[in-house]
């Protein structure tokens, strides 16, 4: 049975009827006494019906627990929007073409503003640039300290005057294919330097893996690298090559993120930064940027594979956790 049935939607806290979220306080009740357990009698009728007692009165606990985390996620308040992102969204996202929606732009500058938050300095890298939307944004939080990058075949001047609207001190353009990026001085003088890799260039498998060699050469320590069309039907290969370079790479790269589209790497050791970034503050940060009808999901434990997904609002729930326990959000 569907997790959106009366039956099974019990176990979340939440009965649903004619549209409406009632708490368990509603029906809960209905668990307080065993049903009548039959063909049992004497001293082995009063074992089973007093384990049917503790079973029912943990399920009842369970589920008042699951009401409260559920409350208490929704009545949680949203974090103070990013003004980088206002400023983006004001003067850019409508006015500049791209493919950027604006649930990618949000997460994006979730994860860039953590970054400046905690401290995480190095240069930003875009391959792929065509009209300049998504570059936009990185401009936008580059500081007077780093450097933006941005590679493409052709970055016509009309795309570098929008660009530079937002980064006044002008990013690095290199009119090449990604593919010769391995002959630049970005390369061979920048390993280990940049904190943003995104990468949107050519989607063939060969060219992924291509990008890929060069964000993992140039990622720093606390960097990310976000890759565009994951998990997309239209380009199964950039998943299919995201997924065997990680395989081939795990001690260098994990992915700790993916939804919309998008697929979110970092170095092992700042996995768990970010995973506690995602678990405690990711769904308050989307949720100030405008775009609260999302789900966080954590629906595997680290041993299984230690990675958050986000997608769209599931039964008004902010955090969805493993089949088991969906209360449960294990990092």
């Amino acid at each position: 049975m569907e997790k959106g049935h009366e039956k099974d939607s019990m176990i979340y806290g939440v009965r649903r009827a004619r549209g409406r979220e009632e708490p368990i306080e509603v029906y809960t009740n209905l668990l307080v006494q065993p049903p009548e357990v039959a063909s049992i009698s004497g001293r082995d009728k009063e074992l089973q019906t007093a384990r049917m007692r503790h079973i029912l009165a943990r399920t009842k606990e369970r589920l008042r627990r699951a009401w409260d985390r559920r409350r208490s996620h929704v009545d949680r308040p949203a974090s103070s929007i990013s003004p980088t992102f206002v400023a983006y969204m004001s003067r850019y996202h409508g006015k500049v073409e791209g493919w950027l929606s604006e649930r990618d732009a949000a997460v994006c500058d979730c994860l860039l503003t953590f970054q400046n938050r905690t401290g995480i300095l190095g240069d930003l890298l875009e391959i792929g640039v065509w009209k300049g939307r998504s570059a936009v944004l990185q401009a936008l939080h580059t500081r007077q300290s780093e450097r933006l990058v941005l590679v493409d075949p052709s970055i016509p001047p009309e795309v570098r005057c929008v660009i530079e609207t937002a980064a006044p001190s002008g990013p690095t353009y290199l009119e090449i294919r990604s593919s010769e990026l391995v002959h630049s001085e970005v390369y061979r003088e920048g390993a280990g330097t940049f904190r943003w890799v995104h990468v949107d260039g050519e989607h063939s498998g060969q060219a992924v893996t291509n990008d890929l060699d060069v964000g993992n050469r140039l990622l720093g320590g606390g960097g990310i690298i976000a890759i565009d069309d994951f998990m997309d039907c239209q380009y199964p290969q950039v998943t299919r090559q995201t997924f065997e370079y990680i395989s081939c790479h795990r001690s260098e790269l994990q992915l700790f993120l993916c939804g919309f589209e998008k697929g979110y790497l970092c170095r092992p050791e700042a996995a768990q930064l970010y995973l506690a970034f995602l678990k405690e503050s990711f769904y308050g940060e989307m949720r100030g940027r405008g775009h609260d009808q999302v789900t966080i999901f954590k629906t595997a434990y680290p041993s299984d594979m230690n990675c958050f997904g986000i997608g769209a609002r599931r039964d008004g729930w902010d955090y969805w956790g493993p089949d088991d326990d969906e209360t449960t959000i294990p990092i």
